[in-house]
């Protein structure tokens, strides 16, 4: 097996990127339509083309050779706080996504350290993110990985 490689991506990527993001939406709008759009593919590359440059944006890809493996899109937030919350700033995975040909070979695990890795840099101590209910199999991975439940958000139909 080939080294993975953790890089931040570049224009040539986007496309692929953008491919791998119409599965996953698919798959969470299969689950709860009600919830997630249909994807407008050229929204989401103009969306990613425009993280490229932000100074707040990791948008990071995994690749074995020229492969992309996986993907990895983190944002860096700052809270200023309020009456109930103490300001703070940290490192949200807004996005993650292994190619299903690549899991189960430490590409998610690389991936997460490199968005542990950004939050150290960005002086940081706290990643965070979130996962759907319905998608157990990420959230033991996600628990394997050292996160825990910080929230629980909860709906009812009205």
């Amino acid at each position: 097996m080939t080294k993975l490689l953790i890089e931040d991506a570049t224009a040539a990527d986007l496309d692929q990127l953008t491919d791998y993001f119409v599965i996953e939406q698919g798959v969470h709008r299969a689950a709860h339509p009600e919830l997630f759009s249909a994807v407008d593919p050229a929204a989401f590359k103009a969306f990613l083309c425009q993280s490229l440059s932000s100074s707040t944006s990791y948008l990071r890809v995994a690749k074995r050779q020229a492969d992309i493996a996986g993907f990895l899109f983190v944002e860096i937030y700052q809270h200023p706080g309020s009456i109930i919350r103490l300001p703070r700033k940290f490192a949200c995975v807004e996005l993650i996504y292994v190619d299903p040909g690549y899991r189960r070979q430490g590409v998610g695990s690389a991936l997460l350290n490199d968005a542990k890795q950004i939050a150290r840099l960005e002086r940081v101590d706290r990643v965070e993110l979130d996962v759907m209910a319905f998608n157990g199999g990420a959230r033991d991975f996600y628990a394997n990985q050292g996160f825990a439940d910080l929230s629980c958000r909860m709906d009812a139909e009205v």
